[in-house]
């Protein structure tokens, strides 16, 4: 039986979170990044979030099953601050149905949406980023500031052969950097 290779995940750096936040940018840009920061979703599930999935009193983002990559709904929880963004936003960008619209849509395309995270990212002078490496910025940071595996795992929808694939290489990260400050 052939091994089927794994690629190194690649996220972002605290700084480099950091500089991209920080980034001067439209509400809707900022926006697009923060959920993808700080709810771990896709791309796809972004852009296919409506209004109506939004639960303003008790903070929660409702992914529906037909928008999610494994096909299940879930619920994802957000900060006081995401959810002010988004009353924000919406202020400005009254919507009738899906979250982000275009002039020429009803929704966003998943394709905009990567040019806009790439346009953001050049500007901070990260190299190839992606929604999906903002994705695994979540994963990491999450990991990293001690939340459970298993509560990660549920806010981004990962199966457990994926998740234990991201967590096994962000401890040997973890290992790696305690060794190279030990010293004899």
């Amino acid at each position: 039986m052939k091994r089927e290779e794994t690629y190194p995940i690649k996220y972002l750096s605290f700084n480099e979170w950091d500089k991209l936040k920080s980034l001067k940018k439209l509400s809707r840009d900022d926006l697009i990044v923060c959920l993808l920061y700080s709810t771990g979703c896709t791309v796809n599930e972004l852009v296919n979030i409506k209004v109506k999935d939004i639960d303003f009193k008790n903070q929660v983002l409702h992914i529906r099953k037909n928008s999610s990559r494994n096909n299940y709904y879930r619920k994802v929880f957000l900060s006081k601050k995401v959810i002010d963004k988004i009353k924000s936003f919406l202020k400005e960008n009254p919507s009738t149905e899906y979250l982000f619209s275009t002039r020429q849509s009803r929704k966003m395309t998943t394709k905009r949406v990567r040019q806009i995270v790439q346009s953001l990212c050049s500007q901070t002078n990260i190299e190839d980023a992606t929604p999906q490496i903002l994705r695994y910025t979540h994963i990491a940071h999450a990991y990293q500031k001690n939340i459970p595996v298993d509560a990660i795992q549920r806010q981004v929808g990962i199966k457990r052969s994926r998740a234990i694939e991201i967590f096994n290489q962000l401890k040997m990260t973890k290992l790696k950097d305690a060794y190279r400050e030990f010293e004899v």
